[in-house]
């Protein structure tokens, strides 16, 4: 991860990473800030990738299923 504050593939792939190894939002935004990252740059890149990230798990998912009576 290079502290550009521009949000690349590279830190896209940490970020997520990081979050599936179960890593609190909070300790992602101090690594992009003490990597160089403004605040509000590091909140929009963690924002955007989890969202992204959510919405791509969620397109994945199976149908669910009626419920039985």
């Amino acid at each position: 991860m290079k502290p550009t504050g521009r949000l690349t593939p590279d830190t896209r792939r940490w970020i997520i990473a990081q979050a599936e190894a179960g890593q609190p939002a909070d300790a992602l935004l101090k690594a992009l800030v003490a990597a160089g990252w403004t605040e509000d740059a590091a909140l929009d890149a963690l924002e955007s990738t989890l969202r992204l990230k959510v919405a791509e798990i969620g397109s994945r998912a199976p149908a669910p299923k009626p419920a039985q009576p």
